[in-house]
């Protein structure tokens, strides 16, 4: 019975069965190289959003965590004037109260740092 090798080095006992996991084997490349360049884009945490993760694991002291009491007490007037002076921080603090899964995309960011 003739063996059919695939582009792997994979022997099968039909063309069919040499298809189907050529087919499979360039698919799971596809989602390989789809995944590496999904990661080569996601930039890494900034300083507002290392502060907001170390605040709410309650790993901040002083300042940094008066600014966060301060930041989830403000109206939005005071939200505003906040955001002036740090934006990165009010940034973080929108996109983690509106944007569904950003704080897991976030603490998972960090945790591969």
């Amino acid at each position: 019975m003739p063996e059919f090798l695939t582009c792997d080095g994979v022997y099968h006992d039909t063309l069919n069965d040499a298809i189907a996991h050529t087919t499979a084997v360039e698919a799971a490349r596809g989602v390989i190289i789809s995944i590496e360049s999904t990661l080569a884009t996601i930039p890494p945490p900034n300083a507002g959003e290392r502060s907001l993760h170390r605040w709410q694991y309650r790993q901040n002291g002083g300042f940094e965590h008066h600014l966060w009491e301060c930041i989830m007490h403000a109206d939005s007037g005071n939200l505003e004037a906040l955001a002036r002076a740090f934006p990165e921080h009010l940034e973080a603090y929108h996109r983690y109260a509106t944007e569904p899964g950003y704080w897991t995309s976030l603490k998972e960011r960090i945790k591969s740092e």
